[in-house]
């Protein structure tokens, strides 16, 4: 039964599964399942609107804006898959109706952010009775794990963690020769410390014109008129400091494996630190604020910020560009951690132990 399980990965709304623009749950489900010993009989489902193909099998429904609409074609598609394990991906409502409705499938609900603590009882009890539906939880840190335990303490056997994975093989990159570039790659949102780091940027450049700075910034037009006043202090340092905008995940893996410095500035708790692993794979020494999961991304191989501000950011940069034996055996160590911990084939084997477990303790008719 186990290695012919039969899998229904559903993502949430808005979510195309494009191969070339993936967004970071799209990443993390292409990454982890390419070594799943399920693959052969697993089936994303997702919305319809990728630009590009995929290699998964995939089974797409309408982008409904409306959530009964789509919900009742994911229905449709269930009824006809007939999956003996629902893993349903961070929309709680739509998983909730889901399992409501196949309840005698097993399944995980699989969550990439970090629960916040209920308001009040009110709120508790609802989103306990929601949680309730699902065999399991399952979360891409132990920190993000234990943040809901501490909310929800009943479902503390009920839930797991499987931090997220990187192909290596994918951002690494040792024939591309290292440059002196300080690279950021993230959302352009204000929990992600660009205003700081674009405040430290201005001095370490201006004292150190060997070195250049490059900002991937995706999401642009979320934030479009709050990311350019931060980042406008940038702009008189020209070409020493340029800023891509929403750029596809490929040209993402070339400003990292040509920086020999990546920052993860964040300012708020960080579910996991995706961004912390690709810098690491792609052999650059991270600067990181450690906030949530991301001392578990990058263990005892980046610097840690004593706090988020643009005077932290610019003592650790100067420290590394003033130690050049330093950055690179940062880089180095920080590339082995990541290369045994959080390669696809450990988290994989980890994922599918999981799925077993839930399905094997399901004994509902």
């Amino acid at each position: 039964m186990a290695e012919a399980m039969k899998i229904a990965v559903i993502l949430p709304p808005r979510f195309v599964f494009d191969q070339n623009k993936p967004n970071s749950i799209e990443t993390v489900v292409r990454t982890i399942n390419s070594g799943s010993r399920f693959l052969e009989s697993l089936s994303i489902v997702c919305d319809e609107g990728a630009d590009t193909g995929t290699d998964f099998h995939t089974i797409k429904v309408p982008a409904y804006r409306d959530r009964s609409s789509r919900f009742k074609a994911i229905r449709a598609v269930l009824e006809e898959l007939r999956p003996d394990f629902l893993e349903i991906h961070q929309h709680a409502p739509t998983g909730y109706q889901l399992v409501s409705r196949l309840g005698a499938t097993p399944s995980v609900f699989y969550r990439h952010n970090v629960v916040r603590m209920p308001r009040n009882f009110i709120t508790k009890w609802r989103h306990q009775r929601r949680y309730a539906a699902f065999d399991a939880h399952l979360f891409v840190s132990d920190f993000a794990r234990r943040t809901f335990t501490r909310a929800f303490p009943k479902f503390r056997e009920s839930s797991f963690a499987v931090p997220n994975p990187i192909a290596l093989e994918q951002w690494s990159a040792p024939d591309i020769p290292k440059e002196n570039i300080i690279a950021f790659a993230g959302r352009a949102a204000p929990e992600k410390g660009i205003a700081q780091l674009a405040q430290a940027l201005v001095p370490i450049l201006k004292d150190n014109p060997s070195w250049k700075a490059e900002l991937a910034l995706g999401c642009w037009d979320k934030h479009k008129e709050w990311t350019e006043e931060v980042t406008s202090c940038l702009t008189p340092l020209n070409e020493q400091c340029i800023l891509h905008r929403d750029l596809p995940l490929s040209d993402v893996k070339r400003v990292l494996q040509r920086s020999k410095i990546a920052v993860v500035p964040s300012v708020w708790h960080e579910p996991f630190g995706l961004a912390a692993i690709e810098a690491h794979a792609a052999g650059c020494a991270v600067v990181s604020s450690g906030r949530g999961g991301l001392r578990e991304a990058s263990g005892g191989h980046a610097i840690y910020l004593k706090d988020v501000t643009a005077a932290e950011i610019a003592s650790a940069l100067n420290d590394l560009i003033g130690a050049p034996d330093r950055l690179k055996s940062l880089a180095e160590s920080g590339l082995e951690f990541t290369r045994t911990h959080h390669n696809v084939e450990v988290r994989a084997n980890q994922l599918d132990t999981i799925r077993q477990i839930i399905v094997e303790n399901c004994h509902r008719p």
